[in-house]
């Protein structure tokens, strides 16, 4: 087996593991499989659309990477509620 690829598992398609398995990726030393429940990639990190300052456009809004802080969170949706956004 000498010269064989090593066999990587990475458990999450959030930032971090879709990074780590894009750069391990990248190497030739590496056979990568990424596991991710989810229908799509992206973890917690959620981008909403808002209405813009002109009241026409629609601006993308990102949230939800909180670092695992429920108050900060609830900051954010207390701040999209002063905005009258749902």
């Amino acid at each position: 087996m000498l010269g064989s690829k090593k066999r990587v598992a990475i458990i999450g398609g959030g930032g971090a593991g879709v990074a780590a398995a894009w750069r391990l990726s990248q190497s030739s030393e590496y056979d990568v499989t990424l596991v991710e429940p989810s229908p799509v990639l992206g973890g917690v990190a959620v981008t909403k659309s808002i209405l813009g300052a002109d009241g026409l456009s629609q601006v993308p809004l990102n949230y939800g990477v909180q670092g695992g802080s429920p108050p900060a969170h609830q900051n954010i949706l207390e701040m999209l509620r002063l905005f009258g956004e749902e």
